[in-house]
């Protein structure tokens, strides 16, 4: 096998049907996030409840999740840390993929191998969270990106058709966050503006984002035959900003956290140009724009010793309890579950090991973290994380569920 044929696989796995319609929605998740229901408002911020704790930072979160946590932040540096996320459906069928692109001559075999794919969904994510991050009290500026991709392959009685849809966003961010006494009650303000560059796949023939395939095209583009469909790529950028307030939480009994409210994508519309041919050989541009809708969320977080009270653990062995949730009360989701996240994280071993679980949009999640130190200096950082997202109007239409990894070493 070539390396053309792996990439054509790669091609293969980075798809996005009609069916879901990826829309313009702005996800910049960590795996973290994800494994807590997609919690974000009040949980870059940490409030630990004893001395006998690990430093873990999130402060970067702040940057695209509500930039008043970053009142509450310090000097912290983060590397890549990388991530990728396949939907259950395709691990299922991963020998039928491999089937595929196996190297034949034999096209019978290979329209075989794709009649046994289908019918097939796929999902494919990947994600930088941060590319590079770095942040101070009161300041941060970083880089995040996304790619996300679905496909759909399916039979009709003349044909075999695939379509793809899907796009890339690279997004650097810079954020400021300053405490303020506001009535007598200290008060975190942030803005942050997000520089938002967007890759979008389309159709350069029909300008449709929804690229479709049939029998012979996705023959052409598997074996790198003359003749193949290409897939053209949009380039829209744009400027969008959040606000957001936060007040911190001392209780006694509960423990300690914050709850806030960030409004976040104001003024977020992406502008760009796609090249049309039409007939094949002469260009066309045609300006295009997205309006990435404006959201505003409420949520809180808190840490407590729960468990550790429960078991009567030691605190180095069963550390802080993190209980978050948000509702966004301004959104394009008409259904209310879609609007309702939560999570819980409990740390263990030190802060060695941490357990998430929660629900997003009605689903539930979970994962797990591993953060290798030595003293207070990180080595490896881990993140595991099962979740399933909504891409239909209400909950139980179109629902996927992926798997996914996440990496990063130093800092």
């Amino acid at each position: 096998m070539n390396i053309k044929q792996i990439t054509s696989g790669i091609i293969l796995l980075c798809m996005t049907s009609s069916v879901f319609a990826a829309g313009p929605q702005l996800q910049l998740q960590s795996l973290r996030q994800r494994a807590m229901g997609g919690v974000g408002v009040a949980t870059s911020v940490e409030f630990p409840t004893t001395s006998n704790r690990r430093a873990s930072h999130y402060y970067e979160a702040g940057l695209k999740n509500n930039p008043a946590a970053l009142a509450y932040s310090s000097f912290s540096v983060k590397l890549p840390r990388i991530g990728v996320a396949l939907n259950s459906e395709t691990f299922e069928k991963m020998e039928d993929f491999e089937a595929l692109m196996e190297d034949t001559e034999d096209d019978a075999d290979q329209v075989d191998a794709i009649k046994d794919l289908a019918p097939l969904n796929i999902g494919a994510k990947a994600h930088l969270n941060p590319g590079i991050s770095l942040t101070t009290k009161g300041f941060g500026i970083g880089v995040f990106a996304e790619s996300t991709y679905f496909g759909e392959l399916y039979e009709t009685p003349l044909d075999v058709i695939m379509e793809v849809e899907g796009y890339t966003d690279i997004v650097p961010v810079v954020g400021f966050g300053q405490e303020f006494d506001i009535m007598g009650s200290p008060t975190a303000i942030g803005v942050s503006a997000k520089f938002i560059n967007r890759s979008r796949l389309y159709d350069e023939t029909t300008g449709d984002d929804v690229l479709s395939y049939n029998l012979d095209q996705l023959l052409k583009l598997i074996n790198d035959q003359d003749g193949q469909k290409e897939a053209a790529f949009s380039e829209l950028t744009g400027v969008g900003f959040d606000i957001g307030f936060m007040r911190k939480i001392d209780s006694y009994k509960y423990g300690k956290g914050a709850w806030g409210i960030v409004f976040q994508n104001i003024g977020a519309t992406l502008t760009g140009e796609k090249t049309l041919k039409p007939d094949g050989v002469t260009e066309e541009v045609e300006s295009v724009s997205e309006e990435i809708p404006m959201s505003a969320t409420v949520g809180f977080s808190m840490t407590t010793q729960l468990f550790n009270s429960l078991l009567n653990a030691s605190s180095w062995l069963v550390g802080d309890t993190v209980v978050a949730a948000d509702y966004r009360f301004i959104s394009d989701n008409t259904d209310f579950k879609k609007n309702v996240h939560m999570g819980i994280e409990q740390s263990l071993l030190y802060d060695t090991f941490r357990l998430r679980g929660g629900v997003n949009q009605g689903y539930v999640v979970g994962g797990v973290g591993f953060d290798l130190a030595i003293g207070s200096f990180p080595i490896l950082h881990v993140n595991y994380s099962v979740y399933t997202e909504e891409f239909g109007e209400n909950v139980g239409n179109n629902a996927i569920e992926f798997q996914a990894l996440e990496v990063g070493i130093l800092f």
